[in-house]
């Protein structure tokens, strides 16, 4: 008999996820998908944007080949300031998804203050006066003040904690059970913040710098009730399951184990195909192994990113909520 999950909350850090992919002339960022809850109206303004490069958050995540984090909206940096204001919406995160020199697309999110906003991300980047560190770039902490100060007196060696980790294999790492993870060198501050989950993401656009993106979510109010990490097999026929982390329900990777996708199959497999970010906002209207199990545990979006390296897909990362 399987065991019972437990219904996922329905709050969760980020409010808006996006995919802003390039159009036919390469000119410009258009709406690929979205994921808005009730926040409507933003829904109905972004659909019908587009940027050019350098133009407001995903055109600057392109023009600069990094992520990028805005803890402030202003006319000068974003195009639907007044929008996301009118939406409670307060920071914003572009990670940009790169194939050697071509730009595949630019995945978005955006968080909002409240009492109960607890949740970080991070980006870590190349300490210029240390190359053999990193630094924190950039982050948004929510209410987090604490750990944020810690996190910004810290350094990672190649190999080291999360985002050392993530740099040396240039590859995503999910962490879980912050008390028990050694790898989390911070495991201690982040099980006092009541951190549970990190994912970190490799980001190097550029031989002369890199990037670590980190979500680190908090169980009352998590990024994402479910991750899943997707590598090729040896072949490079198919994928499977390397790693998984979900809280509700502790035999998903035994059972996700045995599972193959195929390149075009499923939204997973098309994001291997295309190798570019993919959302689903309706995990019924996919049909594929992986999205039945979540939706049968009771969650209704994924966002499927793909891990790039010398023009190869190296992973595809995906969380759902």
């Amino acid at each position: 008999m399987s065991m019972p999950t437990i219904p996922p909350t329905t709050r969760t850090f980020i409010k808006v996820t996006e995919v802003w992919i390039p159009d036919r002339s390469g000119q410009f960022l258009e709406f690929s998908g979205g994921i808005y809850g009730d926040l409507n109206e933003f829904r109905r303004i972004s659909r019908h944007e587009r940027f050019n490069h350098g133009e407001g958050l995903p055109g600057a995540a392109w023009a600069q080949r990094r992520p990028v984090i805005l803890s402030e909206f202003t006319t000068e940096n974003f195009k639907r300031t007044a929008a996301a204001h009118a939406a409670g919406l307060t920071c914003g995160i572009a990670y940009p998804v790169f194939a050697g020199e071509f730009l595949t697309g630019v995945l978005v999110f955006f968080c909002g203050e409240d009492e109960g906003n607890v949740g970080a991300i991070e980006v870590w980047g190349r300490d210029p006066t240390d190359q053999l560190g990193l630094k924190l770039d950039s982050g948004y902490y929510g209410n987090l003040k604490e750990f944020e100060f810690i996190s910004r007196h810290t350094t990672f060696r190649k190999g080291s904690g999360l985002p050392g980790m993530v740099w040396d294999r240039y590859m995503p790492v999910i962490l879980d059970n912050m008390d028990d993870s050694g790898p989390f060198s911070r495991a201690l501050d982040a099980t006092r913040a009541g951190i549970t989950t990190a994912l970190g993401l490799p980001c190097s656009a550029s031989t002369r710098e890199s990037f670590v993106l980190c979500l680190l979510s908090v169980g009352e109010l998590p990024i994402a009730q479910r991750y899943e990490i997707w590598e090729p097999d040896e072949s490079l026929q198919v994928l499977h399951l390397k790693d998984a982390a979900d809280e509700s329900d502790v035999r998903h990777f035994e059972q996700m184990s045995t599972v193959q996708l195929r390149r075009g199959e499923g939204l997973i497999g098309e994001v291997w195909r295309s190798g570019a970010p993919q959302i689903a906002d309706k995990l019924d209207m996919v049909v594929s192994p992986p999205f039945v199990s979540a939706k049968s545990a009771g969650l209704d979006h994924a966002v499927a990113l793909p891990v790039l390296g010398n023009g190869f897909l190296k992973a595809v990362v995906v969380w759902y909520f």
